[in-house]
């Protein structure tokens, strides 16, 4: 499994990662709604540290259950 883009707790706020969910995170932190420009259209997936954890668990568990067979 390859995850990129995630974000979540603990993430620093500039990072070359972390990019507009960082910019967004920090306009919201300081009150200011965070400004979306272009058309809005999504260009980029980012996953919560969480849904990651879950992933993983997930398919550790497909294979596991495959095996045993």
């Amino acid at each position: 499994m390859r995850h990129h883009n995630a974000y979540g707790p603990g993430m620093p706020a500039v990072t070359p990662y972390s990019g507009v969910a960082a910019i967004f995170r920090s306009a919201l932190e300081s009150g200011h709604p965070p400004q979306v420009f272009e058309d809005g259209n999504q260009i980029r997936d980012f996953v919560h540290v969480a849904d990651l954890a879950r992933a993983n668990v997930a398919a550790v568990e497909t294979v596991g259950a495959l095996r045993h067979r």
